[in-house]
């Protein structure tokens, strides 16, 4: 094989492994692109959870004043009716 056969031949190698090596670099790209996107979704995702967690806490709340303040009307009604009933009006 001639010098210029051999450089040829050589260089030939070289492009395709740098070839071979930029499919990969692409595949890997592609594949972090991938999981960035999925990962991105998945936050979202998690984030509209948080969210609705937090609302059905308020709502727990609220219904939990609610509830105190009937039976802090409730509790007056019954005074009011054993007084009534005790002579007082």
């Amino acid at each position: 094989m001639s010098l210029k056969s051999f450089l040829v031949f050589s260089f030939l190698v070289l492009v395709l492994n740098a070839n071979y090596k930029l499919k990969k670099v692409k595949e890997r790209n592609s594949l972090v692109r991938d999981i960035s996107a999925a990962m991105e979704k998945a936050g979202d995702s998690f984030e509209k959870f948080n969210e609705t967690i937090q609302r059905i806490a308020d709502d727990q709340a609220k219904i939990e004043r609610t509830i105190r303040s009937l039976v802090e009307k409730i509790e007056r009604q019954q005074q009011l009716l054993q007084f009534a009933v005790a002579g007082g009006f």
